[in-house]
């Protein structure tokens, strides 16, 4: 099951009651089990202190202890976290929820009450508001980072961190730091990481603050002599910093050339793609990308096939693809990681990353798990027939649960016919393929919804 925050639907409202009916999932041995607080009701911080003081303390010195006294009974001190304290009060250890315990989008989902964009007219007005999409769609959330990972409630330093900034980011992006012969940037030297990106979301790969080249900008001047000189006079205002050079670290010997290379650019053969430079320090191309790209890269006979990406359709690489250099193994010359060039056009699969439940791959980003990037020749350019498809990863779900596909029965194969379209019933017939608000990513409650929906007459139906 994913582990999208059960809440997500009730953050805007910012109402007294979305604290109420949080679902806290806490670990019991090697199980997880719901605790749901909704039965509970709010007794005030006066009865935490009692057991945990020197926590109440320091929620006191921090930031939120002096928003107790303004805010609806629901968003007061302790059980403005952790719910509605009654159950937990009567010796009922795990009726309270635990942000440390649960999932990292149901603890976010406590915080983003009051820190969402669209938090209610009685969230604190000097709260940091994030969006919550963006929030959600970055790298953070998808990788089991959340507001408590980096953020302590009860104790910490600025901003209530619980390392210093530069510290805390490379905890997990040690490899952002130079090692022996490598050079550093100097916002990576000093430990500025956010000098150039936004911890908690910005819409943009990498979480980068803006665009990536008016970023660099900011610190590098293109207009000086020696840039201009160093870069063959073609460093304009178009110019993409980062086609040539790792904003981190990189080796002196290839002067940060990305590893992966389109190998005209690392042969140093500008010419094969380009004209001579203008006046207007621009490089014009010798051809139209649709022809000069299909010059080496033979594009296949694509019209023969049943389905294509309608970029490769339109000879339109650079849609998805640099000319230059990438970080990106696979696919090859990506812009940036694939999910972020994927749903920069496939808004309703970014949709679905805001809903409960997501597929496995779409969360953690994996377009190409199923999905060819060009061309084949099954619809939506699956690289292997649905079933075939779900089946490489769900092994055994077709061997004992609800008959779908070709099933032979006396030494016939029969079609499974999905009564409400008459076309074959697949795993998509009952599943969203990228998510939903089902568990089990059902496109409606499996326990019976589902069912009823072919099953109209009763389940022998």
């Amino acid at each position: 099951m994913s582990k999208r925050a059960n809440t997500r639907a009730k953050l805007a409202a910012g109402s007294t009651a979305a604290l109420a009916s949080l679902v806290a999932l806490i670990a019991v041995g090697n199980a997880q089990v719901a605790v749901t607080t909704a039965k509970a009701s709010y007794v005030g911080s006066a009865g935490c202190i009692k057991c945990h003081a020197s926590m109440a303390a320091a929620h006191a010195k921090g930031p939120h202890g002096g928003l107790i006294a303004p805010l609806p009974e629901s968003m007061r001190g302790c059980e403005s976290c952790h719910g509605p304290g009654s159950l937990h009060a009567n010796g009922d250890k795990a009726g309270i929820i635990n942000p440390g315990k649960v999932s990292v989008q149901e603890s976010d989902g406590a915080c983003l009450v009051c820190h969402g964009a669209n938090a209610g007219p009685s969230a604190p007005p000097k709260a940091q508001k994030l969006v919550q999409q963006s929030w959600m769609r970055g790298r953070h959330p998808r990788k089991e980072v959340g507001c408590v990972t980096c953020h302590s409630e009860h104790k910490g330093g600025e901003k209530q961190l619980k390392k210093p900034k530069s510290e805390l980011c490379y905890s997990c992006h040690s490899g952002m730091v130079g090692a022996a012969g490598e050079f550093q940037h100097a916002a990576v030297q000093k430990g500025n990481c956010l000098d150039c990106h936004d911890a908690h979301a910005s819409g943009r790969p990498s979480l980068v603050k803006g665009g990536v080249d008016a970023t660099c900008r900011k610190c590098h001047d293109v207009a000086k002599p020696a840039m201009d000189k160093a870069h063959g006079g073609l460093v304009g205002t178009t110019t993409r910093c980062v086609s040539c050079h790792s904003p981190h670290i990189k080796d002196k010997a290839t002067h940060g050339l990305p590893p992966n290379a389109h190998k005209p650019y690392a042969d140093r053969s500008c010419g094969q793609c380009h004209a001579p430079a203008t006046a207007a320090k621009t490089a014009p191309l010798k051809a139209p990308v649709t022809e000069l790209c299909g010059k080496c890269h033979a594009a296949g006979k694509i019209d023969a096939l049943s389905a294509s990406h309608p970029p490769v359709k339109q000879k339109l690489c650079t849609t998805c693809h640099t000319p230059h250099a990438s970080r990106q193994v696979s696919p090859p010359l990506f812009k940036a990681k694939a999910d972020f060039v994927c749903l920069s056009c496939h808004k309703q699969v970014d949709a679905a990353l805001q809903k409960k439940f997501q597929h496995a791959p779409v969360e953690a980003g994996n377009c190409t798990s199923c999905h060819y990037g060009h061309k084949s020749s099954i619809e939506k350019l699956l690289i292997k027939s649905p079933m075939d498809l779900c089946q490489g990863c769900h092994p055994n779900q077709r061997k004992f649960t609800h008959p779908v596909g070709i099933k032979e029965v006396n030494g016939r194969k029969v079609v499974i016919v999905d009564p409400r379209n008459k076309k074959q019933l697949t795993c998509a017939s009952c599943h969203d393929v990228h998510g939903g608000p089902h568990e089990y990513i059902s496109q409606a409650d499996w326990r019976r919804d589902l069912c009823v929906q072919c099953h109209k007459g009763g389940m022998d139906q």
